[in-house]
């Protein structure tokens, strides 16, 4: 899925297929946490946040981190500080 050619009305449809742990993990990531920074602050492992960016990724349709990156940060912006 291209990231730029999202808009803001299929956002949430796209955040709502995260699993809550991994909206945790992936706003962390968001925020500038590295792996190992949110292992420690969620007490799991960094193979763990590995797998949930992973996850994250094939859930929402992008290819790589950056776009995840992009695509929570636009809904965040939109619709996320409601929540």
């Amino acid at each position: 899925m291209d990231t730029l050619t999202i808009t803001n009305g299929e956002l949430p449809a796209l955040i709502a297929r995260l699993s809550p742990r991994q909206r945790e993990v992936v706003k962390l990531f968001v925020q500038g946490m590295s792996y190992k920074q949110i292992a420690t602050e969620l007490t799991i492992t960094t193979e763990t946040v590995r797998r949930y960016i992973k996850i994250s990724c094939r859930r929402v349709e992008v290819e790589n981190r950056i776009q995840l990156i992009v695509l929570y940060a636009q809904w965040w912006a939109t619709e996320g500080k409601e929540q």
